[in-house]
């Protein structure tokens, strides 16, 4: 697109392997693992595509109500709930004048909200509708609301509503799968992805970016923990799920090369669209744990009490909205401009709680244009 225990590796070890991950897909997006231990911590799902490493796959039947495998990331937007087609946008916002003064902001950013000057400080942006990539099915972070479909809810969306209207220009929404959303941009068919988008260098040599926020991975797990799974090791010999494309994919397979290479199972590594179909893997009973974004596992315990948090990693992972590399310099440094203000006046962090997450996930902003 589609907003934390027995510890066997480092701190340090885990920032240097994620330091090349990424939590979508897309173009340019190969991601490195994530470290082989951890910290412990104690819709119906689309059909996913089951790539085990190195090892017969136990072609689990799937559930009834399951649609056909996903082999791939989406090249282009897919069909979203037939209540609201991909093709139009969701939302669309005017940007209300709204001063947010600060004494200083982040970094050497602008020290003020100024959307009455957009024309004077982005003449290019002036007067323009941008198209925002987002997929909304990872809640708090972006998600539909129950009551209305047709409006997509969570940090992320508040976040950049308060960041177009700190420039002073319009956007709509256009919303599409996690693992195509690169591909979106790279087409032009959208200006920005902003969807939890991690940055790793890989990534960004078709991305430019601007971070605000760092990220953690967490392990879905059955209530009780039946596989007593409490680290990356522990998955040796089980099943296992993740979104497609993403860091924990790849930490997965690369994990199941370690089992092996140790002695163990392997790792029978099934990959799905979503984050809903890659958490029901677990209550179904098609994999013993599904690995994705921390604060979207913790969201989905808390409203499925069958399940629980096997483990965590904190990643130090920096997470930022995209744009298409060296597509529009100018958007990039509104992008920029905003958010420090808006992390300057607090902002963020008031919308980071407002939304159930951690103000302390805050990172403060920089844009990136090397991949390096």
């Amino acid at each position: 697109m589609n907003y934390a225990s027995s510890a066997r590796c480092t701190i340090a070890a885990l920032a240097v392997v994620l330091a090349g991950c990424n939590n979508s897909s897309g173009a340019g997006a190969p991601a490195a693992p994530l470290p082989s231990g951890s910290p412990a911590a104690g819709a119906p799902a689309a059909a996913p595509t089951s790539v085990p490493p190195a090892a017969p796959t136990l072609a689990p039947a799937a559930p009834t109500e399951a649609p056909a495998p996903t082999t791939a990331p989406a090249a282009t937007v897919a069909a979203a709930p037939t209540t609201v087609p991909t093709s139009a946008p969701v939302a669309t916002s005017a940007a209300a004048p709204t001063a947010a003064a600060t004494s200083g902001a982040v970094g050497g950013a602008a020290s003020a909200c100024e959307p009455d000057k957009v024309a004077t400080k982005y003449p290019g942006l002036a007067g323009k509708t941008l198209v925002i990539g987002m997929d909304p099915t990872n809640p708090p972070i972006e998600y539909r609301d129950a009551n209305d479909p047709n409006k997509i809810v969570g940090f992320d969306p508040d976040f950049l509503d308060a960041t177009m209207k700190c420039i002073g220009v319009k956007y709509e929404i256009h919303p599409g799968v996690f693992g195509g959303l690169i591909g979106e941009l790279q087409a032009g068919r959208i200006d920005v992805e902003w969807s939890d988008l991690y940055y790793n260098p890989e990534r960004g040599k078709v991305v430019d970016y601007v971070t605000y926020l760092t990220a953690g991975t967490g392990a879905l797990v059955k209530k009780g923990n039946p596989a007593g799974i409490k680290s990356m090791d522990d998955i040796c010999g089980h099943k296992a799920a993740a979104n497609l494309g993403t860091v924990e994919e790849a930490a997965l397979r690369d994990q199941s090369t370690k089992c092996q290479a140790a002695g163990k199972g392997p790792i029978e590594v099934t990959t799905y669209p979503d984050t809903p179909s890659t958490a029901r893997a677990v209550q179904n009973g098609r994999s013993d744990a599904s690995l994705f974004d921390l604060v979207a596992v913790d969201t989905f315990v808390k409203d499925n009490p069958d399940t629980e948090r096997g483990f965590s990693i904190i990643s130090g992972i920096k997470v930022g909205v995209g744009v298409k590399k060296g597509g529009n310099p100018e958007l990039l440094k509104a992008l920029g401009d905003a958010i420090k203000t808006l992390q300057a006046d607090g902002t963020e962090k008031q919308l980071l709680q407002k939304n159930g997450m951690d103000p302390a996930l805050e990172l403060p902003s920089e844009t990136v244009t090397s991949s390096s």
